[in-house]
């Protein structure tokens, strides 16, 4: 039987499992509250071992033991609760849809936790989220494909109680034939031709360059080559376990100012391989897994583009400057 993890807190320094009851998760959901969003207690579909991080921290991908289930983050604010569980229904899936703390009636914010019949390997969980984004027509937020990402459930006190919908049906996983969709929406071109193929040109809808004061200019690519460099040593460092998520999200930020120009996409694929190789991945996976799963990542941040005043505060990662070889990355 597949179970729940539960944790206390954001900080996850401990955990308590309960086995899968949609009734009794409905009602922990709903039934739950907090004065403020950050105190509210976490779940996820998934079981943990007892390894900490240096923080002493439960929940991470080196920890997640098997995967039971599935979550789904949306906070795009144009399809309510509602939608989402009638797009399960017709399909057939057993899940329950909840509205989070900062749901409005018009900006709607929910999550859908679809359970599997039971436990499985790490492994798997990219392609059944896409499984689930593609009944929900691509609306789910680049998060829900994160390993062991966990999200807070119930309400602000004072605050309306949250909405829980149960949906009945089968397993997710035991569903045949459902529609995959990998990200939000899909802008750039398939990237695989072969294992040996290279890096193509994405064609991404909204690319311009951008007209700044030069000086703001060398500043905004001084800051991007910085965090690229990092972003490389990251993954290049990656242990097992969490190494893939970890390529993904390097690529994903990167993404975000493809439209601004300052971004030369050969130079990212020579970085994020070169790091991926020492790592283990394209060992592991091969070239062209590799290479497919750095153009999903910046196809899906590409659909989420970051300004450049958010360059400093935001990015984990960054881009290289136009033109600029790895060499020159990641000697600065």
């Amino acid at each position: 039987m597949p179970v729940a993890t539960l944790f206390p807190s954001n900080a996850a320094w401990s955990a308590s499992e309960t086995p899968w009851d949609s009734e009794r998760i409905a009602n922990l959901i709903l039934y739950q509250s907090a004065r403020i969003k950050d105190a509210l207690p976490m779940i996820k579909l998934a079981r943990f071992g007892t390894v900490r991080t240096n923080h002493g921290c439960l929940r991470s991908d080196e920890n997640l033991l098997d995967v039971t289930g599935l979550e789904g983050d949306y906070d795009a604010g144009e399809c309510g609760a509602e939608w989402a569980a009638s797009e399960l229904r017709r399909f057939g899936i057993e899940a329950l849809v909840y509205t989070t703390a900062s749901h409005t009636d018009t900006r709607p914010r929910w999550r859908v936790l679809a359970p599997f019949s039971e436990g499985r390997e790490p492994a798997i969980r990219d392609g059944m989220v896409s499984r689930l984004n593609g009944v929900l027509e691509g609306v789910l937020a680049p998060e829900s494909w994160d390993l062991s990402r966990s999200y807070y459930y119930g309400s602000v006190r004072g605050q309306p109680l949250s909405e829980v919908i149960r949906v009945e049906g089968t397993r997710i996983d035991l569903v045949e034939g459902l529609p995959e969709v990998d990200s939000v929406r899909v802008v750039g071109e398939r990237f695989v031709d072969g294992p040996d193929a290279g890096p193509k040109t994405l064609c991404f809808g909204r690319r311009e360059s951008i007209e700044v004061d030069p000086a703001l200019r060398d500043a905004c690519l001084r800051k991007v080559s910085r965090t690229l460099r990092n972003g490389v040593e990251l993954v290049a460092n990656a242990k097992k376990g969490s190494r893939e998520i970890t390529l993904h999200r390097a690529a994903y930020t990167i993404g975000g100012y493809l439209w601004s120009g300052l971004v030369d996409e050969a130079a990212v694929y020579r970085g994020l391989e070169f790091a991926a190789a020492n790592c283990g991945i394209v060992g592991e996976r091969g070239v062209a897994w590799t290479r497919d799963k750095i153009a999903r990542g910046l196809e899906r941040g590409a659909n989420n583009p970051l300004s450049l005043d958010r360059v400093k505060p935001y990015a984990h990662f960054g881009a290289v400057r136009e033109g600029g070889s790895l060499k020159e990355v990641l000697g600065r």
